[in-house]
């Protein structure tokens, strides 16, 4: 069984840039950094992401998804499920979380 076969949703191409707030240490301190990266599709429970951040599996994102009707920006909470490196960046598979 492929990963499309698996998912309960299909996935829609989208395109499109996000920021979201990954938390790092640094110095031995933990520090929130606010980055951006590709949504290259979404469903109704995750997307994929491609960002120059190495992303680790598990990590909890909080991204911040542009809605252009509104001209604002949802804020949403997503679990990295799996992530690996792609070309010179990173591509990522995120599970959205409550």
């Amino acid at each position: 069984m492929t990963a499309e076969e698996k998912r309960a949703d299909p996935r829609k191409s989208v395109n499109r840039t996000v920021s979201f707030e990954l938390l790092v240490t640094e110095k031995d301190k933990l520090k929130n950094v606010q980055v951006e990266g590709l949504c290259s599709d979404i469903s109704r429970h995750g997307l994929g992401l491609t960002t120059d951040r190495v992303l680790e599996q598990g990590n909890v994102l909080k991204l911040y998804l542009p809605v252009s009707e509104l001209d604002t920006s949802l804020p949403l909470y997503a679990k990295v499920m799996w992530s690996r490196p792609a070309d010179a960046r990173f591509k990522a598979g995120l599970r959205f979380v409550a």
